[in-house]
């Protein structure tokens, strides 16, 4: 008996831990698909001299984009949300 009072107390711990990672996955999850979702519509200004301001010099000719960055980060946490809702 006295053992099956240790677990049970060590699981609803385990359970908090879990259900407070769970909410923290979540969140960053939303904050990410806010700021992915909308990053391109926050940058536009009505100002016509922000866009002079705003220029950028010319790319190197071995550079590549960074395609995918915020979506893989999505997607990780995606899956860890999952698992942590099992």
């Amino acid at each position: 008996d006295k053992i099956r009072q240790e677990t049970h107390s060590d699981y609803l711990v385990a359970k908090t831990d879990l259900e407070s990672g769970l909410s923290g996955v979540r969140k960053a999850l939303g904050v990410l698909r806010e700021y992915y979702g909308s990053a391109a519509a926050a940058m536009l200004q009505s100002s016509s001299n922000l866009a002079d301001d705003m220029k950028q010099p010319a790319l190197p000719e071995a550079h590549e984009k960074a395609t995918g960055a915020g979506t893989s980060i999505v997607g990780i946490l995606e899956v860890v949300e999952s698992d942590f809702a099992k």
